[in-house]
């Protein structure tokens, strides 16, 4: 009989990484990049505030325009730092 794996990596399948709520507001748009650059709030427990460059679908590339505030979920991807479910916002929300 194999050993069974430890509950932490047992509970995070590979493919469903741990994503963390983001707030932030977009800087640039880097289309040929597929990224987004953001100037993001602190994520407790993850990351401080910081701006950084962050891949994002196809679709978020036409969605959203420097100075916009979005909501977005973070997670580490096999290619960099990513974002799903970006929403844009009014600021202060």
């Amino acid at each position: 009989d194999a050993p069974s794996p430890p509950a932490a990596a047992a509970a995070s399948a590979p493919d469903a990484p741990t994503r963390y709520p983001l707030v932030g507001v977009v800087v640039q748009v880097d289309a040929p990049a597929g990224a987004l650059l953001v100037k993001h709030e602190e994520i407790p427990g993850f990351m401080r505030a910081m701006t950084m460059r962050l891949l994002v679908e196809p679709s978020v590339l036409t969605s959203v325009k420097p100075g916009d505030a979005i909501t977005a979920q973070i997670y580490r991807g096999e290619d960099g730092f990513r974002l799903a479910d970006v929403k844009v916002v009014a600021p202060g929300s």
